[in-house]
């Protein structure tokens, strides 16, 4: 069989010597008038025959070139409500189309797409589509993130809890990228509590307070509302402002709600004041202590301490030390010691802030018997007292009372001065810390 030809839309009649461009030669005898429907361009006529190479370099010259992208759109991150662009570029293209998650954007017709107000459906994959009349090209995705701040879900609620029973404070948190959590107590972040959720259990009294869920992303922070957990059989007052609670109950830890590390050099556990074994610390007055690190808490203008005390000897008589050291942050700063007072052998010196000291007269306390002392320190209300055994000591001072002056760097020690004097020999318990 011959080969088909193909019919051109021009023709040359040889009679008329004319060329016909869009329609030929009319053959009644095939039914058909020979006219071209569609476009032409560049008609070029030849007085000879081209070669093979030639008609190929002809369409090298001519033909459109292919779309081709010169730079593709990147992905981005940004907030939400904000203004963000998606860009391209593409070389020989006459027309553009940009895509989100596989559907054509309505108007998106250039190479740039501009986001004004990103919204969270406004997140996903987004690419350009670029043509002209001979070919087409898809750029590669880009990816938009949109960032959310933190936002509460739902709250915490208030609670109550039996001393010995157990509590979960929860609340839920809705955010992109996710949020980083943080439960607070007063104030004051609560070590380790970095979920959404927070149990507290078995709970002591110390546990009573407010708390809080503060969630950060790179966005914002937010924090939940104020969760009040109030522990029956508790008293406020006892427990408010609590910022260090050694009980000594089978270890030697800060079972307050702030936790601080607790360090022990030599002293062991002992029996307490109500006979329980391994609930109370004893110190052999030469090395031996207990001591909180330094902390903010520690150093704020106003403070109380007490403790329960069970002296083998009483400081300050003939022949026995000078003075035994209950508890200091010294030198003379935040210091308490047995002994040492010119108001009678057996005094309690107290040294709120700096060097100046302030004596209860002598003698303030006995030996081998369990004693509660409680020194308070209110620079604003120009107050300095020790408590002994509940009942105000008669106070005389060396000094007056200065709110400027500041503690000093080192940890709250029990039992043993920072410069390795005052050794105390006996019993210590419960030992709170207010501020």
């Amino acid at each position: 069989m011959a080969p088909r030809q193909a019919r051109l839309p021009f023709a040359l009649n040889h009679k008329s010597a004319r060329l016909l461009i869009g329609k030929g030669v009319w053959r009644p005898s095939q039914g058909r008038d020979g006219l071209y429907k569609g476009l032409l361009d560049d008609l070029r006529i030849y007085r000879r025959s081209l070669s093979a190479g030639e008609v190929a370099a002809l369409h090298a010259s001519e033909a459109v070139p292919a779309v081709g992208f010169v730079s593709q759109p990147k992905s981005l991150e940004a907030p939400l409500g904000t203004q963000v662009q998606v860009s391209a570029a593409a070389a020989n293209a006459l027309g553009y189309q940009w895509f989100k998650d596989g559907a054509a954007l309505d108007g998106a017709t250039s190479t740039n797409l501009v986001l004004p107000n990103l919204r969270l459906s406004d997140a996903g994959s987004y690419w350009l589509v670029a043509t002209n009349v001979m070919s087409r090209a898809t750029s590669a995705p880009a990816v938009v993130v949109v960032h959310m701040p933190p936002a509460i879900v739902s709250q915490p609620l208030d609670t109550t809890v039996d001393v010995g029973g157990s509590v979960t404070l929860a609340a839920s948190v809705a955010s992109f990228p996710a949020s980083v959590l943080q439960w607070f107590r007063e104030g004051v972040p609560v070590p380790g509590a970095t979920n959404a959720t927070l149990a507290l259990g078995p709970v002591q009294a110390a546990a009573m307070g407010s708390y809080r869920l503060v969630a950060s992303n790179v966005v914002g922070t937010i924090s939940s509302r104020v969760a009040r957990v109030t522990v029956t059989a508790a008293d406020p007052a006892i427990w408010g402002g609590l910022v260090a609670y050694l009980p000594f109950n089978g270890g030697v830890a800060d079972e307050g709600a702030w936790n601080h590390p607790v360090v022990r050099q030599g002293a062991s556990l002992a029996t307490d004041r109500r006979g329980k074994a391994n609930a109370a610390v004893t110190f052999n007055g030469a090395g031996d202590f207990v001591e909180i690190p330094d902390h903010p808490a520690l150093t704020t203008t106003n403070f109380t301490v007490a403790v329960w005390f069970n002296p083998v000897r009483r400081a300050g008589m003939a022949g026995g030390v000078d003075s035994e050291t209950l508890f200091s942050k010294g030198p003379g700063s935040m210091d308490l010691q047995l002994g040492t007072s010119p108001l009678g052998t057996g005094g309690i010196r107290f040294r709120p802030r700096g060097e100046a000291a302030w004596d209860t007269a002598g003698p303030a306390f006995g030996t081998n018997r369990w004693q509660h002392v409680v020194a308070v320190y209110d620079a604003s209300g120009g107050a300095v007292q020790v408590y002994v055994d509940g009942v105000a000591r008669p106070m005389a001072s060396a000094g007056v009372v200065v709110p400027s002056l500041t503690t000093t760097t080192n940890g709250l020690r029990l039992g043993l001065r920072h410069d390795g004097s005052g050794g105390f020999l006996g019993r210590l318990d419960d030992v709170r810390v207010y501020a």
